[in-house]
């Protein structure tokens, strides 16, 4: 089973990736500088804020917009866990 996981696993880190290079979400050259001046940007605008303000915008920004890459790996596997039972269900 463990095998299987694994197996599962490396789909899914692939088919991500054909998901990002087909939708033009690939890292860009300067990803890191880019994600670093972002950052930066993010962080002076939330010190603007009130500390209540801040800690109110940070938790809304994480628990009505992020996912994280927990969220996404588990509900991939589960979907893949499903279509195996389906397969198996049926037969094929």
């Amino acid at each position: 089973m463990r095998e299987l996981a694994e197996q599962a696993e490396e789909l899914m880190v692939k088919r991500v990736q054909e998901l990002r290079d087909e939708f033009g979400m690939s890292r860009s050259k300067t990803y890191d500088l880019e994600m670093k001046e972002y950052v930066t940007r993010m962080d002076r605008i939330l010190h603007t804020l009130s500390e209540e303000d801040r800690e109110w915008l940070d938790n809304q920004l994480i628990d009505k917009f992020c996912v994280s890459e927990t969220e996404c790996r588990e509900l991939y596997m589960n979907g893949f866990r499903d279509a195996m039972r389906l397969i198996m269900a049926v037969g094929l």
